[in-house]
């Protein structure tokens, strides 16, 4: 062969080549983009998943409809229907009873009681107390796990309670989107929704949402409107959550939608 034909033939390879590098990069490069776009819709999904479920409790007590003043408070500590779910345009924070909730195997004594093993209650935490006529919340002062029971002591008791009451463990949960110190491709923060507890300890649930705007539905003169926090005067009112989520995963920025009602009275 001649040094001519060998040339053209070698120039045709790294043609041929090139080709097919640009077409593997080119793959790569559209299976980022849909990996990133299917990252944002199940994020936006777990997000509008976690924090619908919370609305859905809030006030839950495992018993009927939460009348005003009927779970005593602990402190500052209150679960009535105008403190069961209150936020304000980008935050919002949900009080309800966790279940399973644990169920007495014998009257209490001395405000110590005894109760199946699950969930398993630990010193300091917040609990409610409820046999349906009556609720509190109280503080575990104690607790002890012995064979399939627990031994449970309580803050100082307001009623006498038999064996039929529940002890759940109180939830206060407050969601918003905060800074996680983490920076993407670009060198820009990363944000996600954070799940802040009663003992003020936060939680990042999910990340990739840039931005969490929150109204709120209210019934005025029977017709449900969507109202922001600062126009809400009584928060028992509000039958249901819009959350509007600004979701941004490099090069995406997308927004999602999603109401959620109330189902606790």
């Amino acid at each position: 062969m001649t040094l001519v034909p060998l040339m053209l033939a070698m120039l045709i390879e790294v043609g041929l080549i090139a080709v097919l590098i640009n077409l593997y990069l080119t793959s790569q490069h559209s299976l980022m983009l849909q990996f990133a776009l299917r990252q944002i819709e199940e994020n936006a999904q777990i997000a509008i998943r976690i924090i619908g479920n919370d609305v859905k409790s809030a006030g839950n007590i495992g018993c009927a409809r939460l009348a005003t003043d009927f779970v005593l408070p602990y402190g500052f500590y209150q679960l009535q229907p105008n403190t069961r779910l209150r936020g304000d345009d980008q935050s919002i924070t949900l009080t309800f009873v966790s279940f399973p909730a644990a169920t007495l195997l014998a009257p209490i004594y001395h405000d110590r009681l005894m109760a199946t093993v699950l969930p398993l209650f630990k010193k300091e935490e917040l609990a409610i107390l409820s046999d349906c006529k009556h609720a509190e919340i109280v503080k575990v002062t104690s607790a002890q796990k012995k064979s399939s029971v627990q031994f449970v002591t309580l803050s100082s008791l307001h009623y006498q309670y038999d064996a039929s009451a529940e002890l759940g463990k109180l939830t206060i949960h407050r969601y918003f989107v905060a800074k996680t110190g983490r920076h993407d491709q670009q060198g820009l923060p990363v944000y996600a929704l954070i799940r802040e507890d009663n003992q003020h300890r936060k939680t990042e649930i999910i990340d990739g949402i840039r931005k969490l705007v929150l109204r709120y539905s209210v019934r005025i003169g029977g017709v449900l409107q969507e109202l922001p926090a600062n126009a809400i005067r009584d928060w028992s009112s509000v039958e249901g959550v819009h959350l509007q989520l600004d979701m941004e995963i490099f090069p995406f920025k997308k927004t999602w939608f999603a109401y959620v009602a109330r189902e606790v009275s």
